[in-house]
């Protein structure tokens, strides 16, 4: 079928259906100078234009979840674009029933008629009235399966709602695009590993997110499954970090988190009369930005409607013989237990304990770690990771690791004897704007499965599986 062309906005239609109006104006957007979690977000940075009630009672509220810490703020305007570019999409305009997020449009009369108090403000959250899981309830996402055939392993895609659907095609996972029709799930029973890394530096995030979950929903019905793994992106932006977040990127939360007047006059009214029953305005550099900000907040805090989305994700994933893992994987993560790993991450982003900083906080933890995807100045520090790996796959019993995390400017390659590979290509607008790669697994002694239109290279031939870098032949793909 012949490729036809479309613009960005058209490829939203096919996905998301009608898309709502676009904001307009300059955005007067706030940078800031480190990382302190989520106390320079959620202490005040960007609520300073908020009435001062609703500003007070927000900071009561935080430092009562994550302590006394000073937020701290490099003033003026800044781009979140990494390259200082404008973005080049319109926000999407959904709302929250489109991505199964109906709890967003709550209505003013079911909040309390205050939020001056931090008990006022915790009683008007989205989440009100939801019953909250308990242990017996509570399912952890899975750490070992089987897939009998196929599997394929997508790096990071940063927010490139194109990247993302050139590579899914690549794969033959959907079908060329065609007018007025949503992308579907061609690939049958082929498993699907994104190694994380959604959020953050692109435009379309929540995009991406929704178009994987409904590939996954199809996927299952052929045999198939979608995996998705929680990269350090998915930690920041759960942490309230949102540093790399795109300013159109912020208008897509608030499109998806407060496109109603009942959740807009719900937040605002006791404080703001002028705002009673107004719908957002996202054009205002002032408080429509706050509102953005809130609306990220809401959605990706612990507990938000997209974090327990984000919680049903592993960190770490073993499929067959292989694992995956966003940055690294080191024997003492195997010690510790990577079903508690997966389990702990998972109940933090519903709203329990923080997991252990070795799951996603620190350098050497899961999302974090590069110790197999850096530049070795030294042949020691080679023979240190490769030992290191070699240790780590013989106590899970597997043959190789696949990692994201580190743009790899070559494309998807192997080290220490093809038992890792490296999958992130850069491949999103906002990164190294690389073009689409994706790694194929195949057992044997399956035939690979003919893509047209790529090549392949680094073939792994072992005694259980064949490893091919599928490769696009031609890069435009008439998007």
């Amino acid at each position: 079928m012949a490729s036809i062309t479309y613009s960005s906005a058209a490829v939203r239609r096919r996905i998301f259906g009608t898309t709502g109006g676009t904001s307009t104006g300059s955005m007067n957007t706030q940078c800031w100078k480190h990382r302190p979690h989520v106390a320079n977000l959620r202490g005040g940075l960007f609520l300073r234009d908020e009435p001062a009630r609703l500003h007070a009672a927000h900071k009561a509220r935080e430092t009562h979840i994550f302590g006394a810490r000073q937020a701290k703020c490099l003033g003026g305007s800044a781009s979140f674009h990494p390259q200082g570019r404008p973005s080049r999409r319109e926000a999407l305009g959904l709302v929250g029933s489109s991505l199964g997020l109906s709890t967003l449009a709550v209505s003013a009369e079911s909040r309390q008629e205050s939020v001056s108090t931090e008990k006022e403000f915790k009683a008007s959250s989205v989440d009100e009235g939801r019953p909250k899981a308990s242990k017996s309830e509570f399912v952890p996402p899975p750490t070992r399966i089987t897939a009998p055939g196929r599997i394929i392993a997508i790096g990071d895609l940063h927010g490139d709602l194109m990247k993302t659907l050139k590579v899914l095609e690549l794969c033959k996972l959907i079908a060329p695009p065609e007018k007025g029709k949503q992308p579907r799930w061609i690939g049958g029973d082929t498993v699907l590993v994104q190694m994380g890394d959604i959020l953050d530096r692109g435009d379309d995030e929540i995009g991406i997110l929704r178009l994987l979950w409904q590939l996954g929903d199809e996927a299952k019905e052929e045999g198939g499954a979608v995996y998705i793994l929680n990269g350090n992106h998915e930690t920041l932006n759960v942490n309230g970090d949102f540093r790399y977040v795109t300013p159109a990127a912020f208008r897509e939360s608030a499109m998806v988190g407060l496109n109603t007047a009942d959740f807009t006059s719900g937040m605002y009214v006791e404080t703001d009369q002028s705002l009673k029953g107004k719908t957002a305005d996202f054009s205002s550099p002032g408080v429509s930005f706050t509102m953005q900000v809130r609306a990220r907040l809401t959605l990706f805090s612990p507990g938000g409607p997209i974090a327990r989305k984000l919680a049903q994700n592993p960190t770490v994933l073993i499929v067959n013989d292989t694992v995956f893992a966003h940055g690294g994987l080191l024997p003492s993560h195997v010690e510790y237990g990577l079903e508690e790993i997966n389990a702990q991450v998972s109940q933090w982003m519903l709203g329990g304990p923080e997991p252990p900083q070795s799951a996603a906080f620190t350098p050497d933890s899961i999302v974090w770690n590069r110790l197999y995807s850096r530049d070795y100045q030294y042949p020691s520090d080679v023979l240190f990771a490769c030992n290191t790996l070699e240790a780590t796959l013989k106590m899970l019993g597997a043959n190789r690791l696949v990692v994201g995390h580190t743009p790899q400017m070559d494309g998807c390659n192997a080290s220490c004897g093809k038992k890792v590979w490296r999958v992130d290509v850069g491949m999103s607008s906002g990164v190294l704007d690389q073009e689409v790669q994706a790694l194929e697994i195949l057992p044997k002694p399956a035939q690979r499965h003919d893509v047209d239109g790529t090549s392949t290279s680094d073939g792994d031939d072992d005694d259980s599986v064949i490893v091919n870098v599928i490769k696009p032949y031609d890069t435009d793909w008439g998007y």
